[in-house]
């Protein structure tokens, strides 16, 4: 070695012990302070002193604070002073690979084995200078005399040696005692799990999936492995019986990997190995490491290209006479063989029908004991399983290949599993073309639909792939489209109408406004009872994610903007239809030559109101509480975490008070808003002057808490609700989060005799002239429903719906309210909800619109 070099390392190492001494210090102090009588007792001084009881005097020290230590260097994933690590049920894990904003996969960090060894002589030293109680000897009229203490442990594959240099005498009249060089050997298998614990970072980093059932039947369980995936990490926990008391010798450590789910649809850094790190001293590899730190080490760094960790070696266990050491292996209490794995799920699973909150997991049985893993949340992971010969069931929680599944516009491309896990759903496009998707394009959904952080309304660019306008002829559009939009919408991911893991509906991420999706798009009750009984036959070897460009989602097949500028065509030529005419021949012919414009919009799911089923998250200690599981159950879940425990709770559950609304002036210019009262019942603002035709304007809404608003085009009526996050052509509000000022954006229209056209129009179609009354209704409904099958399969579910209505509304408000646009002044009214589920009466929000062009300002 060159002076350099050999200079470089003095630096270095020195720099080591400086921070080994600083973390003794640490545990020297803690030690004087905490655990001074329990030190006194555990090692006794000898009765009879001679030279060879004072060697088992300080060998019961070396023993004891080694092994002491020794245990919390493991558990630390070796290190004494632990910084960078996550808790996982009660457990510090260790990071021994991290994340960096440039960095497409996790940089290894893992200790080396002479900082380890030199962390260990530093606490140690000091811990055996307070151990060895030469005080007490003073106390028996020993003179004492003594030099340094001089620590050098070295950690072997199963034991680790501690060599000590303490040289002291006790003399008292004519008798002298000398001892300086003591060794212990520690038997705790420190060296084998830290190197297994390197093997299985070099093998994710460099193969991907670790598979720890097949390395633990391959070695005869001697080490076990249990993996666990709190969000978005791995943490790993390898644990061995050490003799004599039988006591489970712990390495803990964990990866830190990327949050995937607040990634989609943006452009993702490079995924690639930095390099190979060759630590000299014990000619240890470590994967994917940069340059600097093996520099740091004095290690011998090699590029990627020729980069090459000697990995884990996988063998064929079956060829073993037993793969549990010295006896024959136990099956399971359920039945299932040993090294046999299984799937099991929150509720169905596959063919686009899990529901939000749910997770996978894998199951495995070894000699009579079951592991559990949790795949990845957010079901960015999924179980798959299948029957292998020797064996039984096989499963692996493997990537959940969703991503590019919308992009596919045939069933071939869809369905490759070389490349990705979807499904075509070819009945969304029946033989009437006109009952199915409107674009054939339109099928490829994932088998899987991924989880969102639906709280925060992520997700909305794949939800928005499920938005759609289209025209048909008659007064409605059929059933069929309706259906088969909504179920194409749920089925991308955490988007539209859905069940919980608690098997509770949500319905307020899809409309059409053209009908309400039939309750079957919902899928039965009781299906989250089965969940052992499912499986999800997908391949076990697709371990890789496809190459993903960020854009997958960046232009959805319509856009809000799109679906608006149809809207707006659409009212301009209906505007100069005879309504009176299509009345007619509507009433005496049962049809009418004209046809109706439709549109459908998907957005993030969102969590049912309350929190009863808070506590259902806390239920299986088996399948630990996620915040992502938390927040599905109930609007008012709230998630917390007390040393890696998850926990769920419900807040403001005794809250039974609806939002307060108020109208908040700071973002208007030259316009005013004036109080209003509509139907002697509704009271909310009015803006004025008249607005200028084609400007944008924003308002805010606030509310006295935390709430959810949406936009009404009727007071009462919440079939025609229009979720908060959904751009009418008109307005519009910001956010589908609860929060407490609330900006609408307001398109003013610039045709206001297309939308008096419009409003005769809709009192066609909605049958507002006809469904005056209830007793109207009565009289009509035989006579409606023959009319209507060629125009609407579902005529008498809308009929019904037609009287719910009209009991809950007067007249004055069907006439005057039902239509927001009324020729010139327009309207349309602000609901809010809390948590719980509290919601104000309509604030209604009107205007006028300029016939001609005025002079003002708008922000």
């Amino acid at each position: 070695m060159n002076r350099e070099a050999q200079a470089s390392l003095f630096i270095i190492t020195g720099i080591i012990i400086i921070l080994a001494a600083g973390a003794g210090l640490q545990f020297y102090s803690y030690y004087q302070q905490k655990a001074a009588p329990e030190v006194e007792k555990a090692v006794a001084l000898p009765s009879v002193i001679t030279s060879e009881t004072l060697q088992g005097y300080v060998k019961s020290c070396i023993q004891k604070e080694s092994s002491d230590l020794i245990k919390i260097m493991a558990l630390n994933g070796g290190t004494l002073s632990l910084e960078n690590y996550r808790y996982y049920a009660k457990d510090k894990y260790r990071y021994l690979c991290i994340q960096k904003d440039d960095s497409g996969k996790c940089i290894s960090i893992i200790p080396t084995r002479q900082a380890m060894e030199l962390e260990l002589a530093t606490v140690l030293q000091a811990r055996l200078k307070y151990c060895i109680d030469l005080k007490s000897f003073e106390q028996q009229d020993f003179a004492v005399e003594e030099g340094d203490i001089e620590v050098k442990p070295k950690l072997r594959v199963d034991d680790v040696i501690i060599d000590v240099n303490y040289p002291f005498k006790l003399s008292k009249e004519n008798q002298i005692f000398t001892v300086s060089q003591f060794s212990e050997t520690i038997s705790l298998p420190l060296g084998k799990l830290y190197e297994l614990a390197v093997q299985i970072v070099n093998y994710e980093l460099t193969n991907g999936l670790f598979d720890q059932d097949e390395w633990m039947l391959q070695h005869k369980s001697e080490i076990l492995i249990e993996k666990h995936k709190p969000y978005p990490d791995i943490a790993y926990r390898l644990s061995k019986t050490v003799l004599p008391n039988n006591e489970q010798f712990v390495f803990n450590f964990a990866f830190q990997e990327r949050d995937a789910v607040s990634e989609i649809g943006k452009i993702l850094p490079e995924n690639k190995n930095l390099g190979c790190c060759i630590n000299s001293y014990d000619n240890t590899c470590f994967a994917n490491s940069e340059n600097s730190a093996c520099s740091a080490i004095n290690g011998n760094f090699v590029a990627n290209k020729d980069c090459n960790c000697p990995g884990l070696v996988f063998y064929d266990y079956k060829t073993q006479a037993s793969s549990c050491g010295d006896h024959d292996c136990r099956a399971c209490v359920n039945g299932k063989n040993n090294g046999e794995s299984w799937c099991e799920y929150d509720g169905p699973v596959g063919k686009g029908a899990d529901y939000a909150g749910t997770r996978h997991y894998k199951k495995t049985c070894i000699d009579g004991i079951e592991y559990v893993e949790e795949c990845a949340d957010y079901r960015q992971e999924i179980c798959v399983e299948q029957n292998v010969a020797g064996i039984g069931t096989k499963a692996l929680c493997r990537a959940n290949r969703w991503q590019d599944c919308s992009a596919q516009s045939n069933q071939k491309d869809c369905e490759n599993q070389n490349n990705r896990d979807c499904l075509w759903l070819g009945y969304l496009h029946p033989d009437v073309k006109s009952y199915g998707l409107q674009r054939a394009n339109k099928g490829c959904v994932p088998q899987v639909p991924p989880g969102f952080k639906f709280w925060q309304g992520q997700g909305a660019n794949v939800c928005a792939v499920a938005d759609e306008h289209r025209t048909c002829d008659g007064a409605n559009c059929p059933s069929p489209w309706i259906d088969a939009n909504a179920i194409f919408c749920n089925s991308l991911g955490d988007c539209g109408n859905k069940r919980n893991a608690a098997d509770v509906i949500s319905t307020r991420g899809y409309v059409n406004y053209n009908g309400v999706e039939r309750a079957y798009t919902y899928m039965p009750d009781g299906l989250t009872k089965d969940t052992g009984n499912y499986a999800l036959g997908l391949r076990l070897d697709a371990l890789q994610m496809p190459a993903l460009t960020g854009k997958e989602f960046a232009n959805p097949g319509h856009t809000v903007a799109d679906i608006s500028k149809a809207q707006q065509d659409y009212i301009k030529e209906a505007s100069s239809w005879d309504v009176n005419k299509f009345k007619l021949q509507y009433l005496t012919k049962g049809k009418i030559d004209a046809y109706i414009f439709a549109a459908a919009i998907c957005s993030p799911w969102q969590a049912p109101s309350g929190g009863e089923n808070c506590g259902l998250c806390n239920a299986d200690p088996d399948k630990p509480c996620s915040e992502y599981k938390c927040r599905s159950l109930g609007a008012t879940c709230k998630y917390s975490e007390q040393s890696g425990i998850g926990i769920c709770s419900a807040v403001l559950a005794q809250d039974k008070n609806p939002p307060v609304l108020s109208f908040n002036e700071r973002t208007l210019v030259n316009i005013a808003a004036s109080p209003i009262i509509l139907f002697g019942k509704y009271e909310g603002i009015e803006l004025k002057p008249e607005l200028k035709p084609d400007t944008k304007i924003i308002l805010e809404i606030d509310t006295d808490k935390e709430s959810q608003c949406r936009l009404n085009l009727l007071p009462e009526n919440i079939e025609y609700a229009v979720p908060s996050s959904i751009l009418q052509s008109y307005a519009s509000f910001n956010s589908t989060e609860f929060v407490k000022e609330h900006f609408i954006v307001l398109n003013v229209p610039s045709q206001d005799k297309a939308y008096e056209g419009l409003n005769n129009l809709m009192k066609l179609f909605n049958k507002t002239d006809i469904l005056q009354s209830y007793s109207i209704v009565s009289n009509y409904e035989n006579e409606l429903s023959k009319l209507g099958r060629e125009l609407n399969y579902n005529t008498s579910a809308n009929i019904e719906q037609a009287k719910a209505i009209i009991g809950t509304l007067n007249p004055e408000i069907l006439r005057e309210g039902s239509i927001s646009l009324t020729g010139r002044q327009s309207k349309f009214f602000v609901k809010c909800n809390d948590a719980n589920g509290n919601e104000n009466i309509a604030y209604p929000v009107v205007f006028t619109i300029a016939s001609e062009s005025v002079n003002q300002t708008v922000s």
